[in-house]
């Protein structure tokens, strides 16, 4: 029963510093936290409805896992071991806001970028991981972006430019306007 309230108020603390507007005093709350406790909080949010609560939590785990994988990178490679699984259909998840905070931490961190950078591109790409569900399509198409931020060459070696301009050709909507907003990200 104490652990369960510990969680729960856990829980409670990080929904509280997510929802500070200014991100370096958010994301000050959040490393002043017990890694061990918070990253999980975090994950528990990804699945948030509202949009600014799952992009927080993204920009949270970037910052965070990149720390990790920088004393623990065993450790880091298991979170995004654990994000890459909720969006495969045998975890039997959905994988609500993995793509995002994948994007993050692939935009944070060299070494993790190495190891999935080519994995995000292989979600917007037919006939590889591609997701079909549009609304996972339209987080992959943010995070190649928000990861093109940070590494537009890596990005573009991968073919993150062709892949989103194939989205863009290919759908309307939401993934349309997701993939030609991460192909601004190359224009930077």
């Amino acid at each position: 029963m104490a652990n369960t309230n510990r969680r729960r108020a856990m829980r409670r603390a990080v929904s509280e510093h997510l929802a500070l507007p200014d991100s370096e005093a958010r994301l000050d709350a959040l490393r002043a936290l017990p890694r061990a406790k918070v990253l999980p909080a975090l994950l528990s949010q990804m699945a948030s409805p509202d949009e600014t609560v799952k992009l927080r939590t993204a920009e949270a785990l970037g910052v965070l896992v990149a720390d990790l994988a920088d004393e623990d990178k065993k450790a880091a490679l298991e979170i995004m071991g654990r994000l890459h699984w909720s969006l495969s259909e045998e975890s039997g998840a959905i994988g609500w806001g993995a793509l995002e905070a994948m994007g993050e931490i692939v935009a944070r961190h060299d070494g993790l970028a190495k190891k999935y950078a080519g994995i995000l591109v292989s979600y917007i790409t037919q006939d590889d991981d591609f997701l079909e569900h549009e609304p996972l399509l339209c987080g992959a198409a943010w995070a190649v972006g928000r990861a093109a931020e940070s590494r537009p060459e890596q990005m573009r070696e991968l073919g993150a430019v062709e892949r989103l301009r194939e989205l863009s050709q290919a759908y309307s909507g939401p993934v349309r306007e997701a993939a030609e907003k991460a192909l601004k990200a190359f224009e930077a």
